[in-house]
């Protein structure tokens, strides 16, 4: 059956159920993008706390090798 087909009613049935789908994609969208925000906050802050314990370990290495290095 082709669009051509169809009643006044019918397409405009089919339209309405159409735009709730649609509404329900873009409800979904946002969710995603929520919780894509969310992670890529998550990741900021994992990054950061890595390059501060890095910046520890390059510290502690440091001092390591003072006691190490014969003098």
């Amino acid at each position: 059956m082709s669009w051509d087909d169809l009643s006044k009613d019918e397409l405009l049935s089919r339209f309405l159920q159409m735009e709730e789908r649609i509404d329900e994609l873009e409800e979904k969208i946002a969710q995603k993008d929520k919780r894509i925000e969310e992670q890529n906050e998550r990741i900021e802050e994992q990054q950061e706390r890595i390059e501060e314990q890095q910046e520890r370990i390059e510290e502690l290495e440091t001092r390591l090798r003072k006691y190490e290095n014969p003098h």
